[in-house]
């Protein structure tokens, strides 16, 4: 996918966002709790890892928005923007398997409605943030992540969707296990 716009990136990371959470809240504590062997993640600890992250990113973008804005002079700054793909990075981590830094690692068996409310509360502190980096021309303010080294503003903003979207592949796929409680 070529992301042509900021509201593309963000239109898009809402729709993720929805497939997500859709049907999480209906999970009993047996479901969310549920993991075919102790070294994966069920799906409340799922969850919890990208509240986590989510929470992080949200406050590291706000605060080299912030930062840029600041930096920049009195005269107006037309913001530009360049389409771009996350497409090389989507290959790279299809098949990987990658060990979470410790902070983004679930902890503390957060029910799911704790998590989907974490997650909605950094996405509505994402969306105010919207206006601002569409104001201003982002694409050489980066910071790295800890694979795919620098990546700015733009490309974090789609990382949620592709971080998401990996994560609700585990999700499925734990709930097709053949142990998966019942409904």
């Amino acid at each position: 996918m070529v992301y042509q716009s900021v509201v593309h990136i963000f239109t898009e990371i809402n729709s993720t966002r929805a497939q997500l959470c859709e049907g999480m809240e209906k999970l009993s504590f047996q479901q969310a709790a549920f993991k075919p062997s102790p070294e994966k993640w069920s799906v409340a600890e799922i969850l919890e890892h990208l509240a986590k992250v989510d929470r992080a990113l949200v406050n590291r973008i706000d605060k080299m928005v912030t930062e840029v804005k600041e930096a920049e002079s009195d005269s107006k700054v037309h913001a530009s923007f360049f389409p771009f793909s996350m497409d090389s990075i989507a290959e790279r981590a299809k098949d990987q398997k990658f060990k979470s830094p410790e902070p983004a690692l679930p902890t503390s068996g957060s029910p799911i409605h704790e998590s989907l409310a974490r997650l909605q509360a950094s996405r509505a502190d994402l969306l105010a943030l919207q206006p601002r980096i569409e104001a201003r021309d982002l694409s050489k303010t980066t910071f790295p992540h800890f694979v795919f080294g620098q990546l700015n503003i733009y490309q974090w903003l789609a990382f949620f969707g592709l971080h998401e979207n990996r994560h609700r592949k585990q999700i499925d796929a734990l709930m097709a296990a053949p142990s998966f409680p019942a409904l």
